[in-house]
């Protein structure tokens, strides 16, 4: 788990990253999302500068920082309702929609925005 700490140093208990991707419904999605995304000639070049953006957030985060909006992700997921919906879809479509949204924008908005966007 990593623990990230708020404005208030509020503790908050998120999964790592590592735990994130490794999970089989992140990594199916974010696949998915990389092979959607591609099959648009107007997308593709965008995942590529989306990735690099990416990478270079992850070489500069510090200690404490959350560049995969960990916390957002998991307050979004936690709006799904299990007795409307099948939670393991819904996780599934949230997390591909949120890192196509994330691609289209060629990684401008940041992943806390993009899991917003796709829970709506």
């Amino acid at each position: 788990m990593c623990r990230l700490y708020s404005a208030r140093r509020e503790e908050l208990i998120v999964p790592s990253v590592v735990q994130l991707f490794g999970s089989d419904n992140v990594m199916s999605s974010y696949f998915a999302a990389v092979a959607q995304s591609r099959k648009n000639e107007d997308v593709a070049p965008r995942v590529d500068k989306a990735l690099e953006r990416l990478q270079q957030e992850l070489a500069a985060a510090q200690d404490g920082q959350d560049p995969f909006a960990l916390a957002s992700l998991q307050a979004v997921l936690k709006g799904v309702n299990p007795s409307k919906s099948n939670v393991g879809f819904a996780t599934r479509r949230l997390l591909t929609n949120g890192f196509k949204e994330y691609f289209r924008d060629e990684g401008v908005t940041p992943l806390a925005s993009c899991w917003t966007r796709a829970a709506d």
